[in-house]
Order: C-alpha cells, then sequence, then structure tokens
C-alpha cells in the first residue's frame, strides 16, 4: 500500500476558490430564473430571460473566499482527525 501525501494547504486554498467560484457561476442564472418564475408579477414582468447574469460579478467574487475557507478548514479538520486517530 502506499501513502498518500496530504494536499497542501496552497492547493487547498486555489482549489476551494476555484470550486466556489464554478458553482456561483453555474448556479446563478437557475437561481435567478427561479426567483422570476416564483415573482407575483410573472416571469416576463420581471425581466424574463433578459440579464439573467446580472450580479454575477459580486456574488463569483464573494463565494471564491467562502469556498477557500471551507474548503480548506475541512481538510485541516481532516488531516487532524486522521492523525488523531488511534490505529
Amino acid at each position: 500500500m502506499t501513502q498518500e501525501r496530504p494536499v497542501s494547504f496552497h492547493i487547498s486554498l486555489l482549489s476551494g476558490g476555484i470550486a466556489g467560484t464554478a458553482v456561483d457561476v453555474i448556479l446563478f442564472p437557475l437561481d435567478t430564473l427561479k426567483t422570476r418564475l416564483q415573482s407575483a408579477e410573472g416571469f416576463i414582468k420581471s425581466g424574463g430571460f433578459r440579464g439573467i447574469y446580472s450580479g454575477i460579478a459580486s456574488a463569483a467574487s464573494g463565494s471564491a473566499p467562502a469556498g477557500k475557507a471551507i474548503l480548506t478548514l475541512s481538510a485541516s479538520l481532516l488531516l487532524i482527525i486522521i492523525n488523531d486517530r488511534v490505529v
């Protein structure tokens, strides 16, 4: 059996930032459409398909730091749990 090396801190930060941004970029327009479909004004009056990417820059810029923090924290806690486990 080969011993796997733990993922470095920098790789966790980079992957978390990419993952958080990717999720928001992919799901943001779907969430906008869902909100417009649920609008009391109706889909067309609330904007229809126009501007479904409006506001995505602020959402994506906020999701990168959050993704970094979550993935780095979970990777660090996993290493602590694995290393403290008695075999």
